[in-house]
C-alpha cells in the first residue's frame, strides 16, 4: 500500500486555440498527406530493383 498526502489542488486550464492552433494545422497535414500516400501505394505497381537492375523478390508479409 501507498499513502499519499495532497498538499494542494489546483485547476489546470486548457491552452487556448490560438496557442495551439499551429500545432493542430501541422497535425492535420501531416495525417491528410501520410492517408494520401498510403492511398497512393495502394493502387500503386511497386518493382524493386537491386543495383544491376536485376528484379528483387517480393518482401515477405509480416
Amino acid at each position: 500500500y501507498h499513502v499519499i498526502k495532497v498538499e494542494a489542488k489546483r485547476k489546470s486550464e486548457a491552452p487556448s486555440f490560438e496557442k495551439m492552433e499551429q500545432q493542430l494545422r501541422t497535425e492535420l497535414s501531416q495525417e491528410k498527406a501520410t492517408t494520401f500516400v498510403a492511398g497512393l501505394r495502394k493502387g500503386a505497381k511497386i518493382e524493386r530493383f537491386d543495383l544491376e537492375g536485376k528484379p528483387l523478390e517480393k518482401p515477405k508479409a509480416k
